[in-house]
């Protein structure tokens, strides 16, 4: 089943059984299925929480990212071989010809799991090699 489809079932079966969620459970629920998780919903969370203030704190968590992934998104044609050799620096366990593969078939993410300075650094030393790097 696809999201429009279970969201009408769950709207068919709530009109059978004369129950409706709260707007709250329907965010709550929305947000576990985007993160792809299998998060259960609590019967008995009979709070009835209007403010939404529990739901800012719960967001404000989630916008601060902590490991980012490095992304070599293009790179100028004349530093290719800088870029390569940079990228080679940076992941040393790359051998000349797998950098170059990675290199010339771009968007490619180059390193996974970096905390914000190390991210940011690499960043610093692609571009300065000629590459168009985001962090993810």
């Amino acid at each position: 089943l696809d999201f429009i489809e279970v969201f009408l079932l769950t709207e068919l079966l709530q009109d059978r059984l004369g129950q409706r969620m709260d707007q709250a459970t329907i965010e709550r629920s929305v947000a576990a299925v985007m993160k792809g998780s299998a998060a259960t919903l609590n019967d008995d969370d009979d709070d009835d929480n209007t403010d939404g203030s529990d739901d800012k704190d719960a967001n404000a968590e989630d916008t601060q990212k902590t490991t980012f992934e490095l992304r070599l998104v293009a790179f100028d044609t004349k530093a290719k071989l800088k870029v390569i050799k940079e990228v080679r620096a940076i992941v040393p366990e790359l051998g000349l010809k797998d950098a170059k593969e990675l290199v010339e078939t771009v968007p490619q993410i180059v390193l996974k799991d970096l905390n914000e300075a190390n991210a940011e650094q690499f960043k610093s030393k692609l571009e300065a090699a000629g590459a168009t790097v985001e962090l993810v």
